[in-house]
């Protein structure tokens, strides 16, 4: 998973990085599950650990919202563009399973305050998703 353990900082005079465990290893459902959200205010970057533990699913599928509050939440969009018509859709990132498996999702660009993964899995529900993120802070930009 992370580069350092969950919940620590590692800094230098230029730079830091938080692990904040943000899921638990909990049981995946076929709905998108919040996994609590993180506050990202002050950092420039995040990047996601993902572990799951495979049970039966065929697949797992993951999103993110973003919050200027922590209360009002907004999906990462991605935009398409067909035939000169641009359609906007909550952007989402998916792979398929067979075993278990580990895997990061990042940097991703910070867009609020704060930041609230999502994860669902597809087929028979018995797989475990645990996620931890990396906050990177550029010191000479702003703290955490």
């Amino acid at each position: 998973m992370a580069l350092l353990a969950p919940n620590s900082v590692i800094e230098d005079a230029y730079r830091s990085a938080q692990v904040v465990t943000v899921r638990s290893a909990l049981l995946a459902t076929t709905a998108y599950v919040g996994a609590g959200w993180l506050r990202t205010a002050g950092a420039q970057w995040v990047s996601l650990d993902f572990a799951l533990v495979w049970g039966a699913g065929t697949s797992v599928e993951w999103r993110w919202d973003w919050s200027y509050d922590g209360t009002t939440w907004f999906p990462d969009t991605a935009i398409a563009v067909t035939g000169g018509v641009a359609t906007v859709a909550a952007a989402s990132s998916t792979i398929a399973v067979t075993a278990s498996v580990n895997w990061n999702d990042g940097p991703i660009r910070v867009r609020g305050n704060f930041m609230r993964p999502q994860v669902k899995v597809t087929g028979v529900t018995t797989d475990t998703v645990a996620i931890v993120a990396t906050l990177f802070v550029d010191k000479t930009r702003g703290t955490l």
